[in-house]
């Protein structure tokens, strides 16, 4: 995987859209993994989220970037404290920290299905269908 076009388009898509953070869940032996994976970072209030989010893997089906995997599909969330345990595996930590929405995308290189890239905010956003469309292609280069 060419890690320097996947950091590349991941600051390019959260510098553009105001995300103050991004994740990447990388495939890595049927699951998908965060820990020492590309992020970015644009409001330092969220480093604890995206530290403990490295904690967290998911199985394909399971929490949000398990059904983008499944669905191959974006998920977007207006808010994720609406939602239950089952629905938001980092539920308690979302609360405690603030994190409203998130939207979930599938990364691609070459055709091939690499991850998961996830993107949050603090604030509560409506989904933006025309924003997600060009997400969507910038992660499917």
């Amino acid at each position: 995987m060419d890690s320097s076009k996947l950091k590349s388009t991941m600051e390019s898509i959260c510098s553009q859209y105001g995300w103050p953070l991004g994740n990447f869940y990388m495939l890595a032996d049927d699951k998908l993994d965060c820990a020492g994976q590309e992020f970015c970072l644009k409001n330092p209030d969220l480093g604890t989220y995206q530290t403990e989010s490295q904690k967290y893997t998911f199985q394909k089906g399971v929490g949000l970037p398990g059904r983008v995997w499944q669905n191959l599909n974006y998920e977007w969330v207006d808010n994720v404290q609406n939602l239950d345990g089952s629905k938001y595996a980092r539920l308690e930590l979302a609360k405690e920290l603030v994190v409203k929405t998130s939207l979930g995308v599938p990364y691609k290189q070459n055709g091939i299905f690499m991850g998961v890239m996830e993107f949050f905010d603090i604030e509560e956003r409506q989904c933006d269908s025309s924003m997600v469309q060009d997400i969507m292609k910038k992660c499917d280069e």
